[in-house]
């Protein structure tokens, strides 16, 4: 009988006798296996000292109190120190506010110091993304007190995930609280416990306004002893606290503190995935190693799949949240301003100070930044390069080498590297077109259109080369339905492959050839290429029983759409027979025949549209 599930409430009541510097550990070991408690523990541990219960809820207070021009209406939070009590404002004006003041079992000097610290603080502050103060006093027994900005909003995890706010959203919520903490910087405001619950944001109109709060354990840079740093204690939430801070000494705390706990909160917002210990993962090796069940609440909250977090996080973002949580501060980004620069740059498909640029990150910059006009062009054109001949030419090269072919075999293995030479020459082409400058938008058209007139003037000594290049753009023309583009471009790679006795790419391109003439309706001409495919594919020795199927398989879509539905039956037979008889079974080409006799079952003999 499995054990009722432990709540984070109850795991933090039980870590608390610990010290304070084991207790994220001991959370780890209670909560394994419920990463949403885990994080939701982590983010609400203390670590001043033995926290009171008023940390767990537990306080009873007292509602409708008044302290000077303030009516204490209900309790919005409580701290170690500090209970801030949504009130009501009656003089010089009427407003609703965030009154703090100190707990009544908190009155002893060190306390009141802290307190009073943050009450300083908070009046340093002046930026839409931080809490105004108001007024400050003191309470009739003693206790002081400010009254600050009211914060509308949730944590900024809560909020993301109810609206179900994108990747790229969450992003430039964390640009916008980079700035806030950087105006803090400025102030010589170190926050020293930022984290998900201090990071409030609310949605009004699709406008996303944010607030750091709490800057209770805050120090100023101009304070060198501050109170906790003189009683040597540990300070901040462990799940978002910076390594230096766990060993620190009076004096030694500086703005990168707050550069980690950003860039452990991007973490958190991005995968729902805190630091681990060691920091060797990049942020999509932790994404991957949520369960099944984990991911799926990540991406039902992203409105997103796994593949594109996996994809977005990869790369540059996974450069710059690496360089938040370097252990080592030097390591980190200067300032929170830089942070969200490079956040910003990263959102506008510009390089990031992060990583060093590279010819092949720039394209991939394009690719993300104009995916439509682009990607389609790019990455098509890069994969059809690779796999509309190595596929084909490896898979031969182990057939020939079976039968002890050696001149199949030499064959395939010219076309296996003539291939693998394609694809470099064309992702060195693209990414060489689409880092120059242009003054107007480009389309995948003129992207395409322009590899074509380089490969035409720089490849007119590697026929070969050309001839494949070629081949891939008129494939990936069809794909567009451009068929007369296709058609110029197939027509040129053959007339190169049959000047140079290259019989099985030539038959490759005829049969893609053939394809494509079928997609424009050209049918006597989509026949005779691909009749020609299927003698170039049963000259060889030995026979590739594969590509001749593959062929009368194309020849059987050609007589379908043409409405003859009993010679496209009998070039079905076919193409089975031919696969019976290849060596090793296709399991993939044996289903697209089958999934082809069941569509024919359905075509009508009807006229052919012209």
């Amino acid at each position: 009988m499995a054990l009722p599930a432990i709540t984070p409430e109850e795991a933090i009541r039980k870590v608390l006798s610990l010290p304070a510097s084991r207790r994220a550990a001991a959370l780890r070991e209670l909560l394994h296996g419920n990463r949403a408690a885990l994080n939701k523990a982590l983010e609400m541990l203390p670590t001043m000292g033995n926290a009171p219960q008023s940390v767990l809820g537990q306080t009873e207070i007292k509602p409708e109190i008044r302290i000077g021009h303030y009516l204490l209406r209900s309790v919005l939070g409580e701290g170690g120190f500090g209970i801030v009590w949504l009130a009501e404002q009656d003089e010089p004006l009427r407003r609703s506010v965030a009154f703090k003041i100190l707990r009544p079992d908190r009155l002893d000097a060190s306390s009141r110091a802290r307190f009073e610290s943050e009450r300083h603080v908070v009046a340093l502050l002046d930026h839409p993304g931080l809490i105004k103060i108001f007024e400050a006093g003191e309470s009739p027994d003693g206790r002081p007190w400010f009254a600050m900005e009211l914060a509308a909003g949730s944590p900024i995890t809560q909020t993301c995930d109810v609206a179900g706010l994108s990747l790229g959203q969450r992003i430039d919520l964390i640009s916008q609280v980079c700035r806030a903490v950087h105006h803090a910087h400025q102030r010589g405001v170190i926050h020293r416990d930022l984290k998900p619950s201090n990071i409030l944001v609310s949605l009004d109109a699709d406008e996303a306004v944010v607030k750091v709060i709490d800057f209770g354990i805050a120090r100023a840079a101009f304070d060198p002893m501050n109170p906790d740093e003189r009683a040597g204690a540990l300070v901040g939430t462990p799940a978002f606290m910076a390594p230096e801070a766990r060993n620190l000494r009076a004096g030694e705390a500086d703005s990168r503190m707050d550069i980690y706990a950003l860039g452990a909160i991007m973490l958190r917002l991005l995968t729902d995935c805190l630091p681990d210990d060691s920091n060797t993962l990049a942020a999509h090796q932790l994404f991957e190693s949520l369960s099944i069940d984990e991911k799926k609440v990540a991406i039902q909250n992203r409105n997103t799949t796994s593949a594109e977090i996996i994809s977005t996080l990869s790369g540059d973002l996974d450069a710059i949240i690496a360089r938040c949580l370097c252990r080592d501060p030097r390591g980190r980004y200067d300032s929170a301003l830089a942070l969200a620069q490079d956040l910003e740059r990263f959102r506008r498909g510009e390089s990031v100070q992060a990583r060093p640029d590279t010819p092949p990150r720039r394209l991939k910059r394009e690719i993300n930044h104009h995916p439509l006009a682009v990607s389609l062009a790019l990455i098509a054109i890069v994969i059809l390069a690779a796999s509309l001949f190595t596929a084909r030419s490896e898979r031969a090269a182990a057939l020939a080498a079976k039968a002890s072919a050696l001149v199949a075999k030499d064959r395939a293995q010219i076309a296996s590297q003539g291939a693998k030479d394609a694809t470099k020459y064309i992702t060195e082409l693209l990414t060489e077109i689409v880092s120059k400058p242009s003054a107007a938008p480009r389309t995948s058209v003129d992207i395409l259109a322009e590899a074509s007139r380089l490969a035409g003037l720089r490849l007119n000594n590697d026929p070969l080369m050309e001839a494949s290049v070629r081949a891939s753009m008129g494939h990936l023309w069809t794909s567009q339905n451009r068929n007369d583009l296709a058609a110029q471009e197939f027509s040129r790679a053959i007339e190169l492959l049959q000047s140079n006795n290259q019989a099985r790419l030539l038959a490759e391109t005829e049969l893609l050839f053939a394809e494509s003439l079928r997609a424009d309706s050209s049918f006597n001409d989509a026949r005779r290429n691909a009749n020609m495919a299927l003698k170039e594919f049963e000259a060889e020795s030995p026979p590739d029983y594969d590509d001749i199927a593959r062929t009368l398989l194309e020849l059987a879509r050609i007589s379908a759409a043409e409405a003859k539905k009993v010679e496209a039956a009998e070039l079905l037979e076919q193409a089975r027979t031919a696969l019976n008889n290849a060596p090793e079974p296709n399991k993939k080409l044996d289903k697209k025949i089958k999934a082809f006799a069941e569509k024919l079952e359905n075509i009508q003999n009807t006229p052919a549209k012209k």
